[in-house]
């Protein structure tokens, strides 16, 4: 599969440290100049792990848009997976699929982006994520 490099929110995105805190994606989308994104058609955030999580008990994974880059304002959360056990999300292993709602166009929310948040502080831990159109679960 290929990943378009302007859908890709996370590389290898570390969350150690993170302290039972939340970090969003290194990237975000920007809605505003990425045009018909996913217009009509369903999308999907899909995450990797890339390293396994250690000392954290849980991880949730939320998609999130924001009026600002960055999502230091006016954040809204469109979907999230609850808390996934930390052990579940591993190297080679199944991605997590996050199906995204219908995204409204002429709307202040203009940053699409995934949100960490861990439970517990992981020693290691990263992830890669991007938006695509279809589901894809063959990585390895």
């Amino acid at each position: 599969m290929y990943i378009d490099k302007e859908l890709l929110v996370s590389d290898a995105q570390s969350l150690a440290g993170i302290a039972s805190t939340s970090e969003l994606s290194t990237y975000s989308i920007n809605l505003g100049t990425t045009r018909d994104f996913a217009k009509g058609m369903p999308i999907y955030a899909v995450i990797v792990c890339d390293i396994a999580l250690t000392t954290a008990t849980h991880v949730q994974f939320q998609v999130v848009t924001s009026t600002a880059v960055g999502g230091t304002t006016g954040e809204a959360v469109l979907a999230d997976t609850g808390n996934v056990l930390a052990a579940q999300p591993v190297i080679g292993g199944t991605p997590i699929v996050i199906p995204v709602p219908p995204l409204r166009t002429g709307v202040t929310q203009q940053y699409l982006m995934i949100k960490y948040t861990t439970v517990g502080t992981p020693g290691a831990g990263s992830f890669t994520a991007f938006f695509g159109s279809a589901p894809q679960t063959n990585f390895g």
